[in-house]
């Protein structure tokens, strides 16, 4: 959390080494933010759509056919979780709606591998997909 309480996320894949990234996130006025960065819902929703789109590429390169453009227009709804809306229920989400726009020279059948293959190799689409009960355990910490 920096001073001005933006919170400030860092993120790296350590296996196999990856990429890193630094965001930024504030959630909106009303919420108990500011709206100086995006807040957390806006960066989980653009985190699903980079994934499902590096999979078109990483496809696409695999099986040395030509994409030549690929955009998606993704609905992705939150509801606020219980500790911070104050419903004293879990946070819900509606199911992910994704629509894709391919432009290839390859014939209608391959374009519709393209979508079925980024869908299941997506790893964030199957976490989307899948029926998650939270559990925590909290255990004190024991200095050594």
């Amino acid at each position: 959390m920096r001073a001005d309480g933006v919170k400030v996320i860092d993120v790296q894949l350590h296996k196999p080494s990856g990429s890193r990234f630094r965001l930024l996130s504030d959630e909106p006025e009303g919420s108990g933010g500011r709206g100086r960065a995006p807040d957390a819902a806006t960066l989980v929703s653009a985190g699903i759509a980079f994934c499902f789109m590096t999979q078109f590429g990483r496809y696409a390169a695999i099986t040395r056919k030509r994409l030549d453009r690929y955009r998606i227009i993704q609905d992705t709804h939150f509801s606020v979780g219980g500790a911070s809306g104050g419903t004293g229920r879990a946070g819900a989400a509606d199911p992910v709606e994704t629509h894709v726009y391919l432009e290839t020279r390859e014939d209608a059948d391959f374009a519709r591998t393209f979508v079925d293959m980024g869908e299941q190799t997506c790893f964030l689409h199957a976490l989307c997909r899948t029926d998650l009960k939270t559990k925590l355990r909290l255990a004190p910490v024991v200095a050594a």
